[in-house]
């Protein structure tokens, strides 16, 4: 993202206003950009000084609370390209332990606030084994938000020796809308990301509800990503499928966090939940996701998100 003035003004009055309604909230900038992108800057050690200042600069004029580095997978991930983008693994630990101490200073500016380094990083066992050292890097950042597709990649952070307090699982409040062909149908499950299906994008929570109501329709459980995801024919021999969240498979991603003592949770996007009440109660997720955290005896936050 590309702030100018306007952009940065903007910005600053929601912090205010946010602020107004809680001493306790915190505010994370969350820095997006290609894999391309950060592997030129982290690989380079005069643009990565650029960088780590302009992060730096960046964090105190927005008066964020912690910046964020969604860089979540190298060049790709699959077995075959491992060697050409495994530089890249060890330039994105040099490039977190320089914003450490951009972030440092920061602290030592400005006394009453720490400030925090945050990384968003995949479950992909894949996108693990090519684009992570995770030891390094969770012991360079705060926290880690990580997306929750399915159970077996927060636990392969853990196992490589990332904190559990550091983990934050992320929840969607919106669906994936996938189109294929028969020939190429397959089961959700690991083999999900590599379908050759075409991807339609994503839709708000509060559209999708409303969609799953009219007639074609036929919802399906997903076993190994333990969440619902629904079938309908189009024309052309090609049928739609669109994952997401419900109420029940948020219980599944409540109960890893309660059991795994994970940090807390992030939900993209606040906004997206039915906040207008079309579909029954209103704001369906948020309460559920705020309710089970405040049944846990333990310091797990809770953050959102907005786009």
């Amino acid at each position: 993202m590309v702030f100018d003035d306007t952009d940065k003004t903007a910005f600053s009055q929601v912090v205010s206003a946010v602020r107004k309604l809680s001493n306790t909230i915190r505010v994370v900038a969350s820095i997006d950009g290609s894999h391309y992108e950060f592997a030129i800057v982290s690989s380079i050690s005069d643009r990565r000084r650029a960088f780590v200042h302009a992060v730096g600069t960046l964090l105190l004029e927005l008066d964020a609370d912690a910046v964020e580095i969604n860089w979540i997978q190298n060049g790709a991930y699959s077995p075959e390209l491992l060697s050409k983008y495994s530089t890249d693994r060890m330039t994105k630990v040099i490039l977190l332990q320089d914003l450490r101490q951009i972030v440092m200073a920061a602290n030592k500016r400005l006394n009453g606030r720490n400030r925090e380094l945050w990384f968003r990083g995949s479950i992909q066992q894949g996108v693990i084994d090519a684009s992570y050292n995770v030891f390094d890097i969770c012991d360079v950042v705060d926290h880690v938000t990580l997306e929750a597709m399915n159970t077996d990649g927060t636990v392969r952070w853990i196992n490589d020796g990332c904190p559990q307090k550091k983990l934050l699982l992320g929840v969607p409040f919106y669906g994936v809308v996938k189109n294929y062909t028969h020939s190429k149908r397959t089961f959700f499950g690991p083999s999900y990301p590599r379908w050759g299906g075409f991807f339609k994008g994503i839709v708000s929570y509060r559209e999708l509800c409303l969609s799953l109501s009219e007639p074609g329709w036929t919802i399906v459980w997903d076993k190994y990503g333990m969440m619902p995801y629904a079938v309908r024919q189009l024309p052309h021999n090609e049928d739609e499928i669109m994952s997401y969240d419900d109420v029940t498979s948020l219980r599944y991603k409540l109960d890893l966090v309660q059991d795994k003592r994970l940090g807390g949770v992030y939900v993209d996007y606040v906004h997206w939940d039915d906040i207008y009440a079309r579909c029954g109660q209103a704001y369906p997720l948020t309460s559920y996701v705020a309710y089970r955290l405040q049944s846990i005896q333990s310091d797990i936050g809770f953050a959102i998100e907005w786009s």
